[in-house]
């Protein structure tokens, strides 16, 4: 019996529309669903321009899933081979990333780290291969499914995919560079050919890596203590500590404690954990940023310092893969550095912290006759911070759900999710350490690399914006912990909470360490000297497009 033709076109219709959702699914899912994150941030402040932006950024994606459709429906030839070969593999590359724990996939600062970091290679491949198989069963489906479709459906488009492709990365390139955010937020085939041009175009790749300059300074007084320990928290804002003022109580612990103080909420050195933590690294100063030239590449590292002070050094990291270099350190830094440990399985991101912390304690008491610095980059209260504490571990409530988003009608079990995090990762941690590792003649600084805007000021991002980021985002805490805090308390002539700048932790490292007021005045003034500059904080790129962000926090 004959189909009728109106049928037959249903068929046809119904079939090209759910492969398109299929598309859409598939994409959304390898990036966690970034769409509908997205569009509530363009929305704000929730006017018409926001619908615009919103409009514009949807009309984009969309185009985008377009023309992939009409690509995959491409008349057989070479074309249609190369276009589908290079959707396969950047659907390939993407996924990897994904399934290796990466949650917006393959991204412009994955590419940077992965070219700089070429000669890991086959370590990486040899580690990461878990999730590169899991991304080729991805892609089987996604190959028989569009094989099934070409199939059923007779494919009479050639040109007009590929008129189409220059507009689809014209427009979400367009859409991107006005928006600030990264181009996770398109499918595969246009998100990693824009992220390496942007890779490009921004001057990341031409970052020339270089042996740093040797410290010729030396120490003239021995330090105070046998080992100092920098604990930089992750996404921790200081206002929330109950120590610190806070209303409800977060830091009980830290609050018994009379070998502990605090300098009060300080202004972080900037609002992403990239910037910030190059910048304490290595005692970038404002005044130096952004560094279009590369020279703060050349700049001693603190590790540098710390080694030529006769300390060993211990660079812990509980966010990368196994031994993995993010932040933007390089081979060189690792020539500094004689421990360097990695946090390799995430299964329970609560514990992460904990698990890293056991191995330095082995490392401290087996080499118990030396010195130590330890460089501790914390999981600490990353994003989504629900997943940061054990369930039984829920003071606050109600606080979200495991799968569930933020929202400008949810700020309520946000702010009490965030807490939880907070209680468990700082106050619980640090009961945790103290009683983990010998803390005599041992001196603990913890502070974060960035605060977290928490469904504040009319955005759902929380830190790492790069134009007009709100002050929330650069809100840390500066704790200190000694056995003999007398002898740091002694060196402040007043105390004044609230009032320091992140930029004077290099300066105060090194004074600790025993180098004179000359090399320490180089990079700023200590804690102890007060702050006398108006506080900022960088944004951006360390070396291409940033800012200068002047921080006027009100009290929470």
């Amino acid at each position: 019996m004959k189909i009728p033709q109106q049928q037959t076109l249903f068929k046809k219709v119904s079939l090209l529309f759910l492969f398109a959702c299929f598309l859409f699914l598939l994409f959304e899912y390898a990036t966690n669903f970034s769409f509908f994150y997205l569009t509530q941030n363009l929305y704000q402040p929730q006017d018409l321009k926001g619908a615009a932006k919103v409009g514009a950024y949807a009309f984009s994606y969309f185009f985008v899933l377009l023309n992939l459709l009409l690509l995959v429906l491409l008349r057989k030839g070479k074309l249609f081979v190369l276009f589908f070969s290079v959707i396969v593999l950047t659907m390939m590359l993407d996924t990897t990333y994904y399934f290796n724990g990466l949650s917006r996939g393959f991204s412009t600062g994955q590419f940077v780290t992965a070219v700089n970091e070429k000669k890991h290679a086959l370590d990486a491949i040899s580690t990461f291969y878990g999730g590169a198989i899991k991304g080729l069963i991805l892609l089987v489906i996604f190959i028989a499914v569009s094989w099934l479709l070409r199939k059923t459906y007779a494919s009479r488009f050639f040109f007009l995919p590929i008129l189409f492709l220059p507009l689809s990365f014209i427009g979400s390139n367009l859409i991107l560079k006005d928006t600030d955010y990264e181009t996770y937020d398109y499918p595969s085939f246009v998100k990693v050919p824009l992220s390496i041009f942007n890779a490009y175009d921004d001057g990341l790749m031409d970052i020339p890596f270089v042996k740093r300059d040797r410290v010729v300074a030396t120490p003239t007084s021995n330090p105070h203590f046998k080992n100092i320990i920098l604990l930089v928290d992750e996404s921790v804002r200081g206002d929330y500590l109950s120590i610190n003022g806070y209303p409800k109580k977060t830091t009980e612990y830290l609050s018994s404690l009379d070998k502990l103080f605090t300098l009060g909420s300080i202004s972080s050195v900037a609002n992403s954990s990239a910037n910030s933590n190059y910048i304490l690294r290595n005692g970038i100063t404002l005044e130096e940023l952004p560094d279009k030239e590369y020279k703060t590449l050349k700049k001693p590292s603190i590790f540098q310092y710390a080694k030529k002070a006769g300390f060993k050094t211990i660079f812990l990291d509980a966010q990368s893969n196994y031994q993995g270099l993010q932040n933007n350190m390089s081979s060189y830094d690792l020539e500094d550095i004689d421990f360097f440990i990695t946090q390799r399985n995430k299964d329970d991101y609560s514990l992460s912290d904990r698990r890293i912390t056991k191995q330095l304690s082995k490392i401290l008491a087996d080499n118990s006759k030396d010195k130590f610095f330890v460089y501790f980059v914390k999981y600490g209260s990353h994003f989504k911070w629900q997943l940061n504490y054990p369930k039984e571990n829920e003071t606050f409530k109600p606080a979200l759900t495991i799968y569930e988003a933020l929202g400008f009608d949810n700020r309520e079990k946000a702010v009490n999710s965030y807490l939880n995090s907070v209680k468990w990762g700082v106050d619980g941690y640090f009961e945790y350490l103290l009683k983990t590792i010998d803390t005599k003649d041992t001196l603990i600084i913890h502070t974060a690399d960035h605060g977290q805007n928490i469904i504040e000021n009319e955005i759902l991002v929380t830190h790492g914006t790069a134009k007009n980021p709100p002050s929330t985002m650069a809100n840390v805490p500066l704790l200190i912990y000694a056995n003999d805090i007398d002898y740091i308390k002694s060196k402040f002539d007043k105390i004044e909470l609230d009032t320091y700048s992140q930029y004077q932790l290099f300066p105060s490292l090194l004074d600790i360490m025993g180098y004179n007021e000359e090399t320490v005045g180089q990079y700023g003034s200590p804690f102890w000297k007060g702050n006398k500059k108006e506080r900022r904080f960088y944004s951006g790129s360390i070396f291409g497009k940033g800012y200068s962000n002047k921080y006027q926090m009100k009290a929470n």
